[in-house]
């Protein structure tokens, strides 16, 4: 089960204490008189604005945190063509519209996905990312062989 977003209040605030990863270069983002830039993303099923809403009000003048709900429920139905591209793209412009070069990304469940799938693929971007409740990706059983 996911870890709820006040759960991870905690666990956020250590972190963004903790300054850089060890053996990591610091950056103005890790810089402890720096703020912190931070995009959190929600689970599957509760948008981002609940989710976080105790989470951003406890946080301090030193974190600069916005709450951005998933791509994938950005319309009425989900796209017929949606991949997880859409929500890096989703991710990028949330943190342009508040003006985040390099950025700290939490999320928990699907959001957790997104952050390491972000991370990933966008690693000069991303400070640090924390991710909570995500499952193990079982490979698929391939179907027996019938021997002609």
């Amino acid at each position: 089960m996911a870890a709820p977003p006040q759960m991870l209040e905690e666990l956020v605030r250590d972190e963004l204490r903790a300054g850089p990863s060890r053996g990591a270069a610091r950056s103005s983002i890790d810089n402890v008189s720096a703020r912190h830039a931070v995009v959190l993303l929600p689970g599957g099923v509760l948008p981002a604005e609940p989710a976080y809403a105790a989470l951003l009000a406890a946080l301090d003048e030193s974190v600069d945190a916005v709450a951005k709900d998933l791509e994938v429920y950005a319309g009425e139905e989900p796209p017929t063509d949606y991949t997880l591209e859409a929500e890096l793209d989703g991710i990028i412009r949330e943190a342009a519209a508040h003006g985040f070069d390099r950025f700290h990304v939490v999320g928990y469940s699907a959001g957790g996905a997104s952050s390491v799938a972000f991370a990933a693929k966008q690693a000069e971007r991303s400070a640090r990312r924390l991710t909570s409740g995500l499952s193990r990706a079982q490979p698929p059983r391939s179907a027996p062989s019938s021997a002609a």
